[in-house]
Parts: structure tokens; sequence; C-alpha cells
């Protein structure tokens, strides 16, 4: 599964390039689409989520950051 997954990450530019949309729609979607799994990943059995710590929306912050850049670098004609 391992390898598997390093050659599906390796062969995303790929398929950011030929998605047909911009940079923000293709990683909007992107999270879009795992958001769901993540929010079932996160749900606790004892109450709700509390409020994040501001380190986790630093770093979430930075994460977004990074896949916006990256998806433009990745389409920008040569």
């Amino acid at each position: 599964m391992l390898v598997f997954g390093a050659c599906v990450i390796g062969l995303s530019p790929i398929f950011v390039r030929l998605t047909g949309v911009g940079p923000s729609a293709a990683g909007f979607w992107r999270l879009g689409v795992a958001m769901p799994i993540l929010a079932l990943m996160t749900r606790r059995t004892d109450g709700p989520l509390g409020r994040p710590s501001k380190i986790a929306l630093i770093a979430g912050l930075m994460f977004t950051l990074d896949l916006g850049f990256w998806h433009y670098g990745i389409n920008t004609p040569r």
C-alpha cells in the first residue's frame, strides 16, 4: 500500500493538469472530496470536538497555502 500510495502521489500533478479546471478549483475539489473521510476519522465517541489550538490553525493555513501554490505551480504554462 505504501508503494501504491507513493505512485499515486507521484502521478497527481498529471491528473491536476488534465482536470480542465483552474488550479483553485482543482485544489478545492481535492479537499472537498477528502473532507467527509477526514470528518469521520476525527469523530469522537465522548462528545463534540473542541476549539482547535492556535498551532493547529496556523498549520491548516500553511497547508492551504502550500496546496494552493503547488496547484498554481503545476498549471503555470512553460
